[in-house]
């Protein structure tokens, strides 16, 4: 195989796994946000009227909770 083929066959890996990434984090980071407010979720996102709003809250609270001694 010519070195041509070969880059061209990596950059289309890259490329697929790039877009994998992109569209797998945003999926994961919702189902982990889920199982860790349970209806609070769903409740969240109601309330915002958007998944991105309410996940940004959710992740704010998860935040500030870490930063608290218990």
């Amino acid at each position: 195989m010519s070195t041509g083929a070969i880059i061209a066959i990596v950059v289309v890996v890259v490329v697929l796994v790039a877009g994998a990434i992109v569209f797998l984090l945003p999926q994961m980071r919702s189902q982990r946000l889920r199982r860790a407010f349970g209806p609070e979720y769903d409740h969240a996102v109601d309330h915002h009227g958007d998944r991105r709003a309410a996940e940004k809250e959710l992740t704010e609270r998860q935040q500030r909770h870490a930063q608290y001694e218990l």
